[in-house]
């Protein structure tokens, strides 16, 4: 064999050597590469479990807008507590049907008033109280607590008519968010708080369709409530919503006397005197 054959033998043995080489380089840095990979992704998983703890956490430790001294807040807590109080005395004592309801609310808010009325002559407590119930329906929500979620709704619409200048809430909404469905309680307090703290909860609730409560007294749905969106809406006072044209028919011979202008003022004489009423048998 020539000198010619044994340098083409060598280049050969050195050609394989080096594909060898690049072969098993080539395959370490594919191992390499699909262990950063999965480095990159248990990062990445890591990173997903850490911020929704931190999420987790900043909703435990956020006051949803409540921010007061320890004195104001005793305030609130028991205003809160003597209204959620007696609203529940008066549930016990089995006025468990819808027109019974808004007995029970008018019961708390009477029972709050007879005690803090000069108190409740400031907008500052007012929008206290408002703010305290805000977080604490939300806190409720947070926690699937909605029935307490709905009594709270009831006083922060309450303080919002105060707020406002009216002499009283319309009753139909309070009847509303007395026994509001989960998409319109979550509804309600994320608009009016300022953290995100509802986001997600919205994202869990608004398939859950909105439902409304039908303004004739007499309506066969039970409780009144029918899906908001297919309601129709008194163009007069806009302040009624029926469930169907039958239901506005049948309730305008009553309705005609107070649609109008004049809606709150008629509309809520009765309610007005029921608070009164039991205003008085409380200071007597």
């Amino acid at each position: 064999m020539g000198k010619g054959a044994d340098n083409t033998a060598a280049v050969q043995q050195k050609q394989g050597t080096l594909n060898s080489e690049m072969q098993r380089l080539k395959i370490g840095d594919q191992q390499a590469g699909d262990e950063d990979d999965a480095l990159l992704e248990e990062a990445i998983k890591l990173a997903a479990v850490e911020e929704q703890e931190m999420k987790v956490k900043e909703k435990e430790n956020c006051t949803h807008g409540y921010n007061t001294s320890m004195f104001q807040k005793g305030f609130c807590e028991d205003y809160f507590k003597i209204y959620s109080e007696a609203f529940y005395a008066a549930t016990r004592r089995g006025d468990f049907g819808l027109h019974n309801k808004l007995d029970r609310l008018t019961a708390g808010f009477s029972a709050a008033r007879a005690k803090y009325s000069n108190e409740l002559k400031r907008d500052a407590n007012l929008l206290r109280i408002k703010s305290y119930s805000l977080a604490e329906g939300t806190k409720s929500l947070l926690d699937g607590n909605y029935d307490d979620a709905r009594l709270c709704a009831a006083l922060v619409y309450y303080m919002n008519t105060f707020l406002a200048g009216i002499i009283t809430s319309n009753p139909e909404k309070l009847l509303e968010l007395s026994s509001a469905d989960e998409h319109t309680l979550v509804h309600f307090f994320r608009k009016q708080i300022p953290c995100t703290c509802l986001d997600e909860k919205h994202k869990e609730v608004k398939s859950i369709p909105k439902m409304g409560i039908c303004g004739n007294r007499l309506c066969p749905l039970p409780d009144r409530m029918a899906v908001r969106s297919s309601m129709l809406h008194c163009t007069g006072c806009r302040m009624l919503n029926y469930c169907s044209g039958d239901c506005q028919k049948v309730h305008w011979p009553d309705h005609k006397h107070i649609c109008g202008g004049k809606y709150r003022e008629d509309m809520m004489r009765d309610f007005v005197d029921m608070i009164a009423q039991l205003n008085s048998t409380q200071t007597n």
